[in-house]
């Protein structure tokens, strides 16, 4: 989370520096843009994490955790370029959305990953 929330303030920077130079306007941080980096982000990092945690108690092998670790992100950067799809809901509300529909996920995922995860079991089954 601290390398993304430095990338976004290296963004927040160039977008700052490029718009005030070329439109004479500052565009972010807007509320879009908070809602984004302050909801979406921790949510969709907690919510991968604990869906590696149920990947890695179910596979036997550390390179297919890792494997089926970055498969499992794919659907949470799906949901966040759909954001381009829906032109009719505000930016606002669809980042609202998205965080409650992260925030769901996550705390079902933490119950589905408490009940999964045994850290002995992966100790002596991994190679």
């Amino acid at each position: 989370m601290a390398a993304t929330f430095i990338g976004a303030a290296s963004y927040v920077a160039v977008m700052d520096y490029w718009s005030y130079t070329n439109q004479g306007v500052i565009l972010l941080p807007n509320l879009n843009w908070a809602l984004m980096v302050g909801l979406v982000a921790p949510l969709a990092c907690i919510l991968s994490v604990e869906a590696n945690v149920i990947v890695s108690s179910r596979v036997s092998d550390v390179r297919a955790a890792q494997q089926l670790g970055g498969i499992v992100v794919l659907p949470i950067i799906l949901v966040l370029t759909l954001g381009s799809l829906f032109a009719f809901m505000p930016a606002d509300l669809l980042a609202l959305v998205t965080s409650g529909v992260l925030a769901i996920a996550a705390v079902a995922l933490f119950y589905v990953s408490k009940a999964t995860f045994r850290r002995e079991e992966i100790l002596t089954r991994w190679k």
